[in-house]
C-alpha cells in the first residue's frame, strides 16, 4: 500500500493540500503491475483511477516507478478540469529502506487529453511511503 501527501496545483492557479492511497499488485508480466488509486484534496475533490505501472530498479536501493491510469474526477470545491473522465500520467523516484519499505517523491499530471474543449489539467507533487503487504518483490 502506498500513502502520499502533498499539493495539487491547477492551471487555473488554484492549489490545495492533497493525499493519495494506492494499491499496486504483484507483477503480471515483465514487471508490469496493475494499480488502483484514490486521490483527494482539501478542496473536497476526489480522483479514483486504475492503471498500469512498472518498477525500474536503477540501483540496488533506488526505484523509478512510471505509471499511467484512467479514472473519474469529482470536482467538489476544486477546479473544473473540463469533465469527469481523466488520464493520470507520471511516476515516482523512491529509496528502498528495508524489506521493501520505500520512501520517495512522486509527480503526476491529470488531464482529459483534449477529449473535451476545456482541458486545464492539474499537477501533483507528493512525498510518499510504500509499505509492502507481502514479501518484498525481487528486482527484474
Amino acid at each position: 500500500m502506498l500513502y502520499a501527501g502533498g499539493r495539487h496545483d491547477s492551471a487555473a492557479g488554484r492549489s490545495s493540500g492533497a493525499f493519495r492511497a494506492q494499491y499496486t499488485a504483484a507483477p503480471v508480466a515483465r514487471g508490469l503491475r496493475f494499480t488502483g488509486a484514490i486521490d483527494g484534496a482539501a478542496s473536497a475533490s476526489l480522483y479514483a483511477c486504475v492503471g498500469m505501472s512498472l518498477d525500474l530498479h536503477i540501483e540496488e536501493r533506488w526505484v523509478l516507478h512510471p505509471d499511467a491510469g484512467f479514472g473519474y474526477y469529482h470536482r467538489g470545491r476544486g477546479p473544473s478540469l473540463g469533465g469527469p473522465w481523466h488520464f493520470r500520467t507520471g511516476g515516482s523516484l523512491s529509496y528502498v529502506i528495508d524489506d521493501g519499505l520505500r520512501v520517495g517523491l512522486a509527480w503526476h499530471h491529470i488531464s482529459n487529453l483534449g477529449m473535451r474543449p476545456r482541458n486545464p489539467g492539474q499537477e501533483q507533487l507528493m512525498l510518499q511511503i510504500e509499505i509492502p503487504l507481502g514479501p518484498p518483490a525481487k528486482p527484474d
